[in-house]
């Protein structure tokens, strides 16, 4: 089947390097050898298309439905000449309809259409030969008649010293020194045929790493249908490493075929192991089809051996002897022109008007053709072709900016001619046929291969408003045919607070004025309306709910004016943005008494009442009829209530119930019930759950205490003027500071070298000065890890107390932990200034070295637990420079006796293996897009003011937790809120110890000990700081030592920040917390921009970031229902972290314990384990937390021993335990899409499984068990 492949064209290159090479061409000198070279490559090209037409011929013969034409197949196959044979298979393959036109034929085809222009290039370069060595023999004549010789236009194009010497550099070939116009043909043709090797290897190797990677990708994507082909897939892959490892083009090559033959075959050839139906449709929705894409290979790579023999070829004629000549001479100058520019709309024009007039030309001299085949008996068959035309319009699309667009254009008829892609307003040539001419990298081209390339496609991805306007599909007919489609890119709304009003304060009986800019397209219209839900009283006499208007006028303000509004912008576009402005409006006091009169016998004691309201708060007192101010005494006794007013309560319960869909049955479907509407209800917020909510407040907050910073007059170098500099600088960045590139600029591999595509001749980087792990021990200081090996400080398993250095195999379960796809990749190094023909093959060698490294993570999983090892016998046993790579980290000389810990020590000895003689090049490259992905995780991009409070908070947790105690908190308040959730904790340890002695797990009186005294160790860290200190002092202490570049430098600040980060994580190797009072946590960026509790494993200790402490979780005087439901859930969750699979191995100090291990292995645990996971999980551990947590908060409300009021509250007619399970979904609700849970599962599932095993809540609701969805018979619990 596969005639015309590489089986073909290999012998026909190697016997044309013997036998003209080493034969014919040993006798002749440097004036004629290319004439008899070019004349011997044709001869034996003929000879070996004969064969190969004679064999394909013969196969129609014996082909019953070529049975009409037998005697013309037997004509052309006895014939001597190769013309009639071509003809006939035209004729015969035209004649067939195109859905009878299988594989083979394509072939054949194709490799007609290949050696019809190899023959005309040959014959076209024997002339060009030909006319050289003319002009090279009248040279030698007038110089031996000593007569002038004549003159000769580009003589640098002639075959001399120079011209031959230059070829043979660039083919990387010697020649002969001994003579300086003669040329060893025996050496040069050994060596032209080894480099012909060395192209094919490199051809296979592109086409198996490009099968390789979509095979990963299949395997990546996870696809459920599949999943019983996963030992399938791991061994297709391990298959083509081993072809990538063998050097030997030959064995290489057959290699591949027997690949081929084995796993794709076609429909009629039976397959030893051919691919399930799935894995073979998974690969065509790639959009790749194996086997032409291999064919298409072989001719790549026989234009690739042609490039470099045309070196050797003479080149075509200067001189030009008539008109048609000239023309062609003027078109390749037009088109080399425009090869320079290629986005040059006039410069196409030009070429393509010059090729219009010598079509023309052409045309004039000959006969017009008509526009249909005919087979004419008297002519005999004739080929016509039909003129190119477009079967459908390209439709116009909308496209909002940030998404993909593709644009089709149908052609049929299309045959040699090209379609080209243009922006018509830019006057840019965007594609042309396969090959992308703009820089844009966002510019991509594809067919539709389906259907013999009618269809054209041209990809925007990551859609700008620069990208809207028309796009022409042409073709290059001599008239050019054209058409249109309109790109129209939207853009959603965006509100512009340099035009935006901010809060305002206001006296009452004034005018004020709220404005409200926003920028988007279509262009936004701008809606206000009042935060909590009120009419907005324009003046005394309009009120409305909502008003649509750029500026809002209030009239002759007044006290109810008074809250926050919302400017919502809005253009059809999601999402729908809003800003908050909160209007204060100042008033004289206003006094009024409940009791003018109070009367009260003598002897007893009197509360007078005096009711004041005023903005801002007015300083109260007392007086007597005399006007004397009373003070405060035995006597009297003054107190200041702040108005504590049930509508807290009615305000948190009335959010909750905006988002109830009461047309869905709680026991139907709780998410949807309790959560349903609260899409509706935040259409224009900026979050997606309701910790999102508190973030928001907790940044907005951040940005107001940033504002008030910019006013004051700040010491250098103090902790406030170092937060404030990271903020500034992320709000007004110079320009490119936040790019990649500059990243990258500031990190070299070592100080030797730069990235590879930063070399000014890449193919010419010093690779051998590249040392994988002195690079990465670089990157180490900035905080990457995960890439190639994990290097963590973590506290002793046995003490954690002691800080260790623990090693261990990379991880790659989630999504951030690894690449991309290959496609994605390619294009992440074009962004870094790979170019692009090298991207892609680059791209998948990088894939392949991952796919190699993860395959050894997998397989060297050693059971053993961790191992205690000096840097001495790590080195020994891995064969690794451990010594200079943590000298490096530390920064500090460490000596070979220096104890680490290490994980899974067998991957070590291997990886060493595997990267000792790999290409370092794509070692490097792919360590730096590690780097960067690492980066843009680490970093923010936007310069939005929330988003900078995000960084500051992210990057220097510990100054804003200080910054917001002090500021929004208050010493009172925060003794406050730290009694209040120490005694909610209480009650929570209170409920897991009765659940201990219940012993549900019939557990050891020892191991039931332990656990006890693991629960009473547990403490809580509010804040995240270290307690009984100066907190002022203490941080300005640790931050002593952060040096900020004074520059708006983004990305060194950025990396100063990580530095500081990591060094300040070493350290405690040296200085360990003492105990838990001292403990604070040094987080990572995202956990530090987070205000969710979370539990320490090892330390036992559960931090619960001061921003949680707020509204709708929490508030001091609001309802005990409130409190116990949503952050009692929440504490609960984390309580049981320390209780769960992987929290019962630590013991109360965090230090493992076999008793643990005993209790995990328990049937009653397995057993309890299997049933939560019958709905599998990835996060049983979450899982566990979860439904323990619910219990636990739910038996503090309405469990034994409870001190909280049963009563029912007045602000709701709901039933108390109804409204428990209300309030605790209110953690779950939210539109967060789901690739944005890490380590949990997504949040309508959590509240499921959490609902679905607790029997109080189908209590509650009454739900019918196994007849409704949420009260099935088999409930699941451990504790």
């Amino acid at each position: 089947m596969y005639n015309w492949s590489l089986l073909f064209w290999f012998p026909l290159l190697w016997f044309v390097a013997r036998s003209v090479v080493g034969e014919s061409l040993s006798r002749l000198n440097a004036k004629d050898y290319q004439l008899d070279f070019l004349r011997a490559l044709a001869d034996l090209a003929e000879q070996r298309a004969e064969l190969s037409l004679n064999d394909y011929l013969q196969q129609l013969e014996s082909d019953a439905s070529y049975g009409n034409y037998s005697g013309q197949l037997a004509s052309a196959r006895a014939s001597h000449k190769l013309q009639p044979k071509v003809l006939l298979i035209k004729q015969l393959l035209d004649a067939q309809n195109h859905s009878q036109l299988d594989l083979r034929h394509t072939c054949v085809l194709r490799n007609l259409l290949f050696l019809s222009r190899l023959n005309q290039q040959l014959r076209s370069a024997r002339e060009s030969s030909a006319q050289e060595i003319r002009q090279l023999r009248l040279h030698r004549l007038c110089q031996q008649f000593e007569r002038p010789r004549p003159t000769v236009q580009h003589s640098d194009r002639l075959i001399n010293d120079h011209t031959v010497g230059a070829a043979l550099q660039q083919l990387n070939l010697t020649r002969s020194l001994s003579n300086g116009s003669s040329l060893n043909l025996n050496e040069f043709g050994q060596q032209l045929y080894e480099r012909v090797k060395l192209s094919g290897s490199e051809i296979i190797d592109n086409y198996v790493l490009i099968l390789r990677g979509l095979l990963q990708d299949i395997l990546d994507a996870e696809h459920a249908e599949l999943a019983e082909n996963t030992t399938q897939l791991e061994g297709l892959i391990q298959q083509l490493d081993t072809l990538l490892a063998i050097s030997d083009f030959f064995e290489k090559r057959q290699g591949v075929y027997s690949f081929l033959e084995r796993h794709l075959p076609s429909d009629h050839v039976k397959a030893e192991l051919l691919l399930t139906e799935h894995l073979l449709d998974q690969l065509k929705a790639k959009g790749l089809d194996l086997f032409v894409i291999f064919l298409f290979s072989n001719f790549e790579f026989l234009e690739h051996v042609h490039d470099h023999w045309s070196q050797l070829l003479p080149q075509t004629p200067s001189l030009l002897y008539d008109e048609t000549h000239r023309q062609l001479y003027d078109i390749q100058q037009l088109y080399e022109n425009f090869k320079l520019d290629t986005e040059s709309f006039p410069k196409y024009e030009a070429y393509s008007q010059a090729l219009r007039r010598l079509h023309e030309r052409t045309v004039e001299q000959g006969p017009t053709k008509s526009s249909r085949f005919r087979n004419d008996q008297q002519c005999g068959p004739e080929f016509i072709l039909e003129d190119p035309e477009f079967t459908d319009v390209i439709d116009n699309i909308t496209v909002p900016a940030g998404r993909n667009v593709k644009l089709a254009c149908s052609v049929k008829n299309l045959g040699s001619y090209k379609v080209a892609w243009m922006h018509f307003e830019q006057s840019a040539i965007l594609t042309v046929h396969n090959h992308v001419i703009t820089r844009n990298p966002r510019i991509s081209v594809t067919h539709d291969k389906h259907d013999k390339h009618r269809t054209w496609f041209l990809h925007i991805n990551n859609v700008q408003e620069e990208d809207m306007g028309r796009y022409m599909c042409q073709i290059n007919t001599v008239t050019a045919k054209t058409q249109y489609g309109f790109v129209k890119v939207v853009v959603p709304p965006n509100i512009d607070d340099a035009l935006t009003s901010s809060d305002v304060i206001v006296r009452e009986g004034d005018n004020v004025t709220l404005r409200c800019k926003a920028k988007g397209s279509p262009e936004p219209s701008i809606k206000w309306k009042r935060d909590d839900n009120h009419k907005i009283v324009i003046n005394k006499t309009l009120e409305v709910n909502d008003l649509e208007t750029d500026s809002l006028e209030l009239e002759r303000i007044s006290r109810l004016h008074m809250g926050a509004y919302l400017c919502i912008a809005s253009n059809g576009v999601p999402p729908s943005v809003s800003k908050r402005i909160k209007v204060s409006v100042d008033f004289s006091p206003m006094v009024w008494i409940p009791h003018q009169l109070v009367g009260i016998p003598m002897g007893f004691n009197v509360t007078l009442e005096c009711f004041i309201e005023a903005n801002p708060t007015s300083l109260n007192y007392w007086t007597r009829e005399n006007e004397q101010m009373i003070t405060e005494s035995s006597k009297y006794n003054q107190a200041t209530r702040p108005p504590v007013s049930s509508s807290l309560d009615t305000r948190l319960a009335n959010q909750i119930f905006s988002y109830v869909n009461e047309s869905i049955s709680p026991c139907d479907d709780y998410y949807k019930y309790a959560c349903g509407k609260w899409g509706e209800k935040h259409e224009y917020d900026n979050f997606m759950e309701i910790t999102g909510l508190i973030d928001q407040k907790v940044n907005e907050n951040i940005v107001t205490l940033m504002d008030e910073l910019e006013k004051r007059s700040l010491r250098p170098n103090t902790v406030e003027a170092k937060a404030l500099r990271v903020y500034q600088t992320c709000r007004a960045a110079k320009s490119g500071t936040r790019s990649s590139k500059h990243y990258l600029e500031l990190v070299p591999p070592n100080d030797q070298i730069s990235w590879p595509q930063f070399t000014i001749k890449p193919q010419v980087w010093a690779s051998n000065k590249f040392q994988w792990m002195e690079t990465l021990g670089r990157l180490r200081r900035y905080g990457l890890s995960n890439v190639l090996f994990k290097l963590e400080v973590f506290p002793h398993m046995e003490n954690s107390s002691k800080y260790i250095i623990n090693i261990d195999s990379p991880s790659f379960e989630q999504k951030n932990q690894r690449l991309q796809s290959v496609t994605l990749t390619k294009l992440r190094l074009q962004l870094l200034g790979v170019d692009r023909r090298r991207a892609r093959t680059l791209a998948s060698k990088i894939k392949a070295l991952e796919a190699s490294i993860r395959h050894l993570a997998e397989t060297n999983v050693s059971e053993e637990s961790s191992r205690d090892l000096s840097l001495r016998e790590l080195e020994t046993l891995t064969r690794g420079k451990w010594r200079n790579y943590l000298n490096i980290v530390r920064d500090r000389r460490l000596s070979a006796d220096y104890e680490l810990q290490v994980d899974n020590l067998d991957y070590f000895p291997a990886l060493m293996q595997l990267l000792e003689n790999y290409d370092r090049e794509v070692l490097a490259s792919y360590i730096m897009l590690r780097f960067v992905m690492f980066l843009q995780e680490e970093s923010m991009d936007s310069d939005e003011p929330v988003a900078c409070a995000q960084e500051v908070r992210g990057n220097m947790e510990l100054a804003a937790n200080l910054f917001y105690e002090t500021r929004f908190i208050g010493p009172d308040k925060l003794r406050q809120h730290q009694a209040d959730v120490q005694e909610l904790f209480g009650h929570l340890r209170k409920q897991f110890l009765l659940k201990l002695e219940g012993n549900h797990l019939h557990l050891k009186r020892s191991q039931m000990d332990m656990l006890r005294l693991k629960m009473n160790k547990m403490t809580l860290n509010i804040g995240n700081m270290p307690q009984n200190v100066n907190r002022t002092q203490f941080v300005a202490q640790y931050y002593e030592n952060l040096r900020l570049s004074e520059e708006h430098d983004y990305a060194r600040i950025q990396l100063e920040l990580l530095q500081f980060r990591v060094s300040r994580w070493f350290e405690q190797l040296e200085k360990p917390a003492a105990n838990s009072s001292e403990f604070f946590y040094i987080s990572d960026s995202d956990t530090g921009m987070s205000s969710t509790p979370y539990y320490m494993l090892r330390q036992n200790i559960i931090i619960v970031p001061y921003g949680i402490l707020q509204e709708p979780i929490f508030h001091h005087d609001a309802h005990d229902i409130f409190k116990v439901s949503l952050l009692g859930f929440m504490l609960g969750h984390e309580l049981m972290h320390g209780f769960v699979s992987g929290g019962l191995i630590f013991d109360s100090q965090g230090n493992g314990y076999e008793s643990g291990l005993e209790i995990i292995q328990q049937d009653r645990f397995s057993e309890g384990i299997s049933c939560l996971n019958r709905n599998e999980t990835d996060y049983i551990e979450e899982r566990e937390a979860d439904i323990a947590g619910i219990r636990l908060a739910y038996d503090v409300y309405f469990g034994p021993g409870s001190t909280f009021s049963q009563t029912q509250p007045s602000f709701t007619s709901v039933p108390l335990k109804q409204f428990f399970f209300l309030s605790m979904a209110q953690f779950f609700c939210g539109e967060a899409p789901l690739g944005i849970f890490v380590e949990h599962d997504a949040d309508e599932m959590r509240l499921r499984q959490v609902l679905i095993n607790f029997p109080a809540f189908a209590d509650a609701y009454n739900c019918r068990k196994d007849l409704d969805n949420m009260h099935p018979s088999q409930k699941c619990r451990l504790w």
